[in-house]
């Protein structure tokens, strides 16, 4: 009873689903009023640099998901270990990226360029997550993998609601970087502890009760 019990907490992983999905949302919904009240881009004329990061999100996806298959199928890690390490690349990296950009957001100097590559590191980064937590539910249970995504999925979308809302209240003026700061400061350890649950919990094979 006890090994089924940990058997469930290893796959229903909600942790790492709600942190990717804080983070992401956070970019997603926000970075282009970001990047027009604080860089001074103008967004309806930008229309192919504010699309770049997603695209680069897109590549990343497709790219790691392919290194991901071929070492898992050559037999060079383990399923699990694959995964997160998948997984750990995006959300760690996205979470130093969005750390760094917090402690550069009051400087003096001229920050465009150096704060551009890291929201496109913040954002495109992600798409190494899908190759992690997201298709583990398959690893985890074929049978039970629909059920599994949609609790985690259901999980995790309370974090795309309340992300944007805590933005709401804590970014009263989008023209001061130092707010902005701290809603990057508030999802980089959402995304540390999020992986860092899955790194330890976290399981690449398939559990006991799989079955019809």
């Amino acid at each position: 009873m006890e090994r089924e019990k940990q058997c469930l907490e290893d796959a229903i992983a909600p942790p790492p689903y709600f942190a990717h999905g804080w983070g992401f949302s956070t970019l997603n919904t926000n970075v282009p009023s970001y990047m027009a009240k604080v860089l001074n881009f103008n967004i309806a004329g930008s229309g192919i640099l504010s699309a770049a990061p997603y695209l680069l999100f897109w590549l990343v996806s497709i790219i790691v998901s392919a290194i991901t298959d071929f070492v898992i199928t050559r037999k060079y890690v383990t399923v699990g270990t694959a995964r997160k390490v998948a997984n750990s690349i995006g959300l760690y990296v996205p979470a130093v990226a969005l750390i760094v950009l917090g402690l550069i957001s009051d400087s003096k100097s001229d920050i465009t360029i150096v704060t551009l590559v890291l929201l496109f590191i913040a954002i495109a980064i992600n798409g190494s997550a899908y190759s992690g937590y997201r298709v583990n539910h398959m690893d985890l249970s074929l049978a039970h993998a629909g059920v599994l995504m949609g609790i985690t999925n259901t999980i995790a979308s309370i974090s795309s609601i309340i992300a944007p809302l805590l933005l709401h209240f804590i970014v009263t003026n989008e023209n001061d970087p130092l707010q902005w700061a701290t809603i990057f400061y508030i999802a980089a350890p959402i995304y540390i502890v999020g992986n860092t649950i899955f790194l330890i919990f976290g399981s690449g094979e398939t559990q006991p009760w799989n079955g019809p």
